[in-house]
Formats: structure tokens, sequence, C-alpha cells
């Protein structure tokens, strides 16, 4: 009767230790698959967690390994470089990983560390052969960061005799000719790709601008016209920048003009995009005589980015600057439309937000602003005189810098201060106030009112 007992306890015993074993080898296999569908989502740090927490469970070499990718695709590369040494030294013929996995992944994260020394230990592990294609190119654009351009034109070539028409190695190859300033053979390369690539609009750029290294317009102006035909975006706006930049060089303004009007009529919504163009309309309407139009554009540049180029300098040739007492009466005799579009565009010249204002005909324009950039705040008077300004005009404004708590103040003195009042700049309480007087009241002020 013992015996009996004994012997179903022990059966018992073992059926609940069976029961147990497939019960965790199931949780464990539930989950290997969902940390490997968190990983293949990109949820990392989440698969993460679960992978250390089965090796740690296990210590299988799978699951180390697993955890050395979740490391790599958050970019903790160091990290995921210990763990896969770890790898390499546990790996048995039981485990999946095998030695070229573990080197593969040990190549990337020495690549994105910039490792050369390290990537070029790891890189004498793989056979040089088409399936192995991709780990040399990427290890010749290693070594194009790291300028060892020799190196990787040799690399380059030899990948290309056992794949011809690998475009990307043969892209690599026509920069790193460029790059070594061999422009002949980086155009022989570029053909070749085109030759691959009838529609690559990327490549027809790159061809363009090695024929403008060589000078060769006619060839360049040939190539972007064939590129800003199958182009788009992004690219066609820079394609069609180097194509009007290369006419500029053979002063073929004309031809400049129709493509500029085509590309303002595509890039209108992008206001970077459209200044840049209608910079380069108004000097091709200023170098063909067309002075009328290319004043409108320049205005109209300026309104939007007052300080754009050398704009200010073409308007001052298109325009007679006002004179000082031309500028003073201007002021005076604005009326409220003309004030207020003065206010705006002293707020666009200086990248200031007008926060108040007040006008004093034949005395004095006085605002308060801030600074769009850093917050400040700024105090500034605008006097509407010409004679040079005493003392007092600065201890006074100085006082209602103070008062106010402003970080800095502007004056703008037509004729400045007179002599026996320089001296007062000096002192440290003067320190935050500058003074706009003369050639530079007039410079300013007019293109302010210029952009009116």
């Amino acid at each position: 009767m013992n015996l009996f007992l004994f012997s179903l306890i022990a059966i018992l015993i073992l059926i609940i230790l069976i029961f147990l074993y497939n019960l965790i080898k199931k949780t464990m296999r539930n989950n290997s698959q969902k940390a490997i569908a968190l990983f293949n989502k990109g949820k990392y740090s989440e698969a993460l967690e679960i992978f250390q927490l089965l090796y740690s469970n296990t210590h299988n070499n799978d699951y180390l390994y697993k955890i050395g990718e979740c490391q790599e695709r958050l970019k903790n590369y160091s990290t995921a470089i210990m763990t896969f040494r770890n790898v390499l030294n546990n790996i048995d013929k039981s485990s999946n990983v095998t030695e070229d996995m573990v080197y593969n992944r040990l190549f990337y994260c020495y690549v994105n560390l910039n490792d050369i020394i390290n990537a070029n230990k790891i890189i004498e592990h793989f056979e040089f052969n088409i399936e192995n294609k991709k780990i040399f190119l990427q290890f010749a654009e290693l070594k194009i960061k790291n300028n060892q351009l020799q190196d990787a034109q040799q690399l380059l070539k030899k990948i290309i005799t056992v794949d011809s028409s690998d475009i990307f190695a043969l892209t690599l190859l026509a920069e790193t000719y460029q790059k070594l300033s061999d422009i002949k053979n980086a155009i022989n390369i570029y053909e070749k790709i085109i030759r691959l690539q009838p529609n690559n609009s990327e490549i027809y750029y790159k061809l363009g601008n090695s024929y403008n290294i060589l000078q060769n317009s006619l060839k360049a102006i040939e190539t972007y016209t064939r590129a800003l035909e199958i182009s788009t975006g992004n690219l066609k706006f820079d394609i069609l920048s180097a194509l009007v930049r290369t006419f500029f060089k053979s002063s073929e303004y004309e031809a400049a003009i129709e493509y500029l009007i085509l590309g303002l009529n595509e890039f209108s919504g992008d206001l970077e995009k459209k200044i840049e163009l209608q910079y380069f309309l108004a000097l091709s309407y200023y170098y063909t005589d067309r002075k009328d139009e290319a004043y409108k554009l320049f205005l109209e540049i300026s309104k939007h980015k007052p300080h754009y180029e050398n704009i200010s300098v073409l308007l001052n040739q298109l325009v007679p600057k006002k004179t000082i007492p031309q500028i003073i009466t201007y002021l005076n005799d604005m009326d409220k439309s003309v004030y207020a579009k003065f206010l705006e565009n002293f707020g666009k010249y200086y990248n200031y937000k007008i926060l108040k204002s007040e006008f004093l005909p034949k005395s004095e324009l006085l605002i308060e602003a801030s600074d769009k950039t850093n917050f400040e705040k700024i105090l500034i008077s605008i006097k509407l005189w010409e004679k040079p300004a005493n003392d007092i005009v600065l201890l006074d404004f100085n006082d209602a810098l103070t008062l106010k708590k402003f970080n800095k103040g502007l004056i703008f003195l037509a004729n400045g201060l007179n002599q026996q009042t320089y001296h007062l700049l000096q002192n440290d309480e003067f320190k935050k106030i500058a003074i706009i007087e003369k050639k530079q009241f007039a410079d300013i002020l007019n293109q302010i009112l210029r952009m009116a």
C-alpha cells in the first residue's frame, strides 16, 4: 500500500513538472515571439527588455544576439559591440547565429562610430565577392569619409569588376574622382551611369557640375537643361539655380530670364526659393537694361529680406538716396498709413517686434520693441531734426532706458552729438546705448524707406 502511494505521488510530481516545463517553455516562446514582433515594428527599447529577460533565464546565445541588434538599432553602438563580442565567444553548433552574422553587425557598428581601424580588422573576415558587395561598398564610403580617397578609389574599381552596373558604386567612384580633381574620369563615369539610367536626374546634375568645373559652359547648360526636364522638387530647384548661374557666367541673361520666370511659377509657394529666383531675375533685368523691372523686384525682395545679398547697393544705383534733410522732411510729413508702414518695415529691418510707439512731428519718433531673436527689450528714439544733440538728449534717453528697464537703446541722430557730449559715451552707464548718426543714419533709413 505504501509503495502504491509512493508511486502515485511520484507520478503526480512528474506530471506537474512536465506541465510546468511545458508552461515555462510556452511562456518563453510567446515572449520570444512578442519581442520579435516589437523589434519588427521598430519598438527596440521594449523588445530589448524582453530579450534581456529571456537571456537571463536561458543564457541562450540567440537572445544575446537579438539584444545586440536592439542596442545597435537604438544607436548604442559601443554597448552593441561589447554584446556582439560576447556572442562571438559563445557561438556553438546549437546556435542559430553564425560568425558571419555577428561580424556583419560588428562591422556596421564600427562604421557608424566612424572607427575605420576596427572596421578594417572586421572586413578581413569577409571574402570579396558579389554577395558581400554591400559591406565593401560601406567600407569604401567610410574611406571616403576619412579622406582615404586613393584607397576608396581602388576598392570601388574592384567592386565594379564584380558588378559593372552597380549605380551606387559607380556614383561613389565618380565623386571620388571629382574629389581627387580628376574631372575627366568623373565625367566618363557619370556618362556611363546615364547610359545605364537615362532618366537619372541627380546624375545629370552632377555631370553638369563637372562640366562647370572644366569651364565648359555649353555642355553644362545642355546637361542641366536635360536634368530639368526629368527632375522634381528640391533637386529641380538646385538644377535650375545651377543652370541660371551658368547662364550668368556666359552673360546669357535673356536665356536666364526665360528659365527664371518658369521657375517662379513652379516655386511661388516657397518664399526662400522665390526670393532667390527673384534676385537672379532682377539681376538679369538689370544687366539687360530693364532697370524699372529690376527695381520693382529688388524692392519686393527688400520687403521680406532687407539685407539679402547686395540689394541695398543695387537699389542705391537704381534710385538716388534721400539726403538727410529729405529723410527728416519725409518722416515729419508721414500720415497715419505711411507711419504704420514705416513701423512695420522698421521692425522687419531689425527683426524687432514693435510693441508701442509715439510720433511727435518735428521732435521725435519713440519706439518700444523686442528683439525676435533673443527677446531683449529695446528703446528706439529717432530725432526729427537736423542739429547735433547735446548732453541733455543723451541723459534723458538714458534715464528713460533705466526707468523702463530696457536691455539696450538706439538713438537716431541725423548729425550726431555735439563735440562736448561724445565723452559721455565712454562712461559705463551709457554702454547700453548705440548712436546711429550721419552716414549710418542716412543708409539705414534709406533702406527702410525703400521697403515702403
